[in-house]
């Protein structure tokens, strides 16, 4: 995902995911270049994913009931 990011905001930085993860080692280290922005990550997706399958069970639960099956 960093490799990807980098490469979208910057495309001169590699020719391809390969080649832009290789140079990201290279240039940052393996934690701060693939790590750094785990956090922040983790603090959107994780509400959006309990969020998700909140309304998917809600969604699935209120259709059976309309379907007459039991979940």
């Amino acid at each position: 995902e960093a490799t990807r990011i980098r490469l979208v905001s910057d495309p001169t930085f590699a020719k391809g995911l390969g080649d832009g993860a290789a140079r990201l080692i290279k240039e940052e280290g393996i934690i701060k270049g693939f790590y750094s922005g785990f956090g922040p990550i983790l603090f959107k997706q994780v509400p959006y994913t309990m969020a998700k399958f909140a309304v998917q069970g809600e969604a699935a639960e209120k259709l059976a009931a309309g379907l007459g099956k039991t979940t």
